[in-house]
């Protein structure tokens, strides 16, 4: 689908030292290519799981599990006592759901490997 700029997957409190809340977010250089992506990894399995991969939701209504939007980032928040701003355009940002909590940063990102080349996770 394109080039991957950012890869995060989502814990409990918003750092990297804590459970999975099984999401993650995937930015992408143009929203041509995260639209490339939904269309070809919507629905694939990721260690026995279908992945929901669907447009990153923002602004006033919270979103997709509790993420509500701001200018310029938008912000993870209601989980543990922590929040994870992820940078950029809204329409670059592809969330994906349904993941195991043990799926790794490094197996999310090669699988999202398979829609464009993957330049950070």
């Amino acid at each position: 689908a394109g080039n991957v700029e950012f890869c995060k997957i989502m814990t409990e409190d918003g750092t990297d030292f804590t459970r999975s809340i099984g999401s993650a977010c995937v930015r992408y250089s143009n929203a041509a290519e995260a639209k490339a992506a939904m269309a070809t990894l919507a629905e694939t399995e990721l260690q026995g799981r279908r992945m929901l991969v669907d447009h990153w939701s923002s602004g006033g209504h919270g979103g997709k599990s509790g993420f509500s939007g701001m200018k310029g980032m938008t912000e993870m928040k209601g989980f543990g006592k922590g929040k994870m701003e992820v940078h950029g355009d809204p329409s670059l940002i592809v969330y994906v759901g349904n993941l195991k909590y043990e799926v790794q940063w490094q197996e999310l990102k090669d699988h999202m490997r398979q829609a464009g080349n993957v330049e950070f996770c």
